[in-house]
């Protein structure tokens, strides 16, 4: 059965990795195990790591974060660490030689087997973030004048060698994609029928190999394919994208997303040094900074009103975060439609969205407002103030929160958008703008409609 997560944490928070029985290791899940080990340091991971063969060591390590891997592998005897590299699959091997530095990636790559060396180094000219950098090299490709026979003795030659079989790709003698036949096809057609027989021409899916690995997840999901064939300028097949890469892509682009939605870096990691972090984090919090002292202006602006009706100094917090935290649930809905251009469609189309959030935020924080508005008159009679005096603070309250709330929604759609538009990623701190737009016009409105009802 194997080792749970917490069972291998357990044994080694007691008593190290020599407590983990080899045997049960082996036939615990990678994940599993790789889970377990997150935590430790890349000198600990390599004492468990020992424990198991080469192929279920690299098995494991594909299961990792790509730094963490190759801090692996950097600690491992030379040896060792060729054979580990050899059992990669080839695009994950060239992700994690990617992040080896370049004193360990020369002293290991001159020592490669030839063959593995050159497909690494090719799956490494393309951008990490492209088709390209995430498709592997291995494939079932065949002519089309195969019989269906032939293919499939093929396929069991190939079976020891290949990461998929989804789908067999038919190419001509120049490596051009022409077609393709899913496993249930070639299963079900006639022995003697030839391949290009029943062929799939009309391919979807198809990527280029500079393609955005954001679009190559959205062409996934759209045809709903466990791979894509990833092609060269002259449709030539490179490789494929197969849907545990896709997996991966989402996960790490959403992940992306939330930490700069907050000002933190996009590929910021509890593990890195506390000087990247600074690096990535304190230019968002100056930004943060100046923002607020918009707000703050806003405030001293108004000093005077505010030292005469003390009760609206109470208010201003209460309304910026009932404000803000109406934007942010807008942001959250419309910051993935608008990283996916799912709503750029032309300025009437996002005129109409926007206003929809507006109405949106008007609606669903009418119950809030009149509950503050309520317990503001409540205060103010508490304070002995007359009523007619705490009936219009109520009303201050009531239109200030209610007018910032539909404002908040409009920017939660409007900020993230005017980002793409200037080319930027619409999830890069938007929260931090949402919040000083909303803080500003909350304590604008209610000061405002507080010195009109109340003078």
């Amino acid at each position: 059965m194997g080792y749970t997560t917490s069972e291998i944490v357990k044994l080694i928070k007691a008593s190290g990795a020599s407590a983990l029985d080899p045997a049960l290791l082996a036939e615990s899940s990678e994940s599993n195990i790789a889970s377990a080990i997150y935590d430790l340091d890349a000198n600990h991971c390599r004492s468990v790591l020992r424990l198991l063969d080469n192929s279920s060591a690299a098995a494991v390590m594909s299961e990792m974060p790509n730094d963490l891997a190759a801090d692996i592998l950097s600690q491992m005897r030379e040896i060792r660490a060729l054979d580990v590299i050899e059992e990669f699959d080839p695009d994950d091997a060239a992700d994690i030689v990617f992040e080896l530095d370049e004193g360990n990636k020369s002293r290991l790559f001159g020592k490669l087997d030839g063959e593995i060396a050159e497909s690494i180094e090719h799956l490494l000219t393309f951008g990490p973030d492209t088709a390209g950098g995430i498709m592997t090299p291995e494939f079932a490709g065949m002519t089309g004048d195969m019989t269906v026979d032939q293919a499939i003795a093929k396929i069991r030659i190939l079976n020891e060698k290949l990461e998929t079989f989804y789908y067999i790709y038919i190419l001509d003698a120049n490596q051009c994609l022409h077609g393709v036949v899913s496993m249930r096809q070639l299963v079900l057609a006639n022995q003697d029928q030839k391949i290009d027989q029943i062929m799939v021409r009309d391919l979807l899916g198809v990527c280029q190999v500079d393609m955005d690995k954001e679009e190559v997840a959205r062409q996934m999901g759209l045809h709903n394919l466990l791979a894509l064939p990833v092609v060269g300028d002259r449709n030539e097949l490179l490789g494929i994208v197969t849907h545990d890469d896709i997996l991966d892509v989402i996960q790490d682009e959403a992940t992306e997303d939330l930490q700069k939605l907050l000002g933190a870096g996009g590929d910021e990691q509890l593990s890195d040094s506390v000087s990247y972090a600074f690096k990535k984090r304190a230019p968002w919090l100056l930004v943060n900074l100046l923002t607020s002292c918009f707000a703050a202006a806003v405030i001293y602006h108004y000093q005077a009103v505010i030292s005469q009706f003390t009760l609206l100094a109470v208010f201003l917090p209460v309304v910026a975060n009932i404000a803000g935290n109406t934007g942010s649930q807008t942001l959250a809905v419309s910051i993935r439609s608008v990283s996916t251009e799912a709503i750029l469609n032309g300025p009437e189309r996002l005129f109409s969205i926007c206003f929809k959030e507006s109405i949106k935020g008007l609606i669903s924080g009418l119950p809030v407002s009149i509950v503050a508005s309520l317990l503001g008159i409540g205060l103010a009679i508490y304070a002995n103030f007359t009523f007619d005096y705490s009936f219009r603070l109520g009303i201050a309250l009531l239109l200030s929160m209610q007018l910032s709330m539909a404002l908040s929604s409009f920017t939660g759609v409007f900020v993230p958008m005017m980002l793409r538009r200037l080319g930027l990623d619409p999830a890069q701190s938007a929260s931090i703008f949402l919040t000083a737009f909303t803080d500003i016009a909350g304590f604008f409105l209610f000061l405002r409609l507080g010195i009109f009802l109340l003078y």
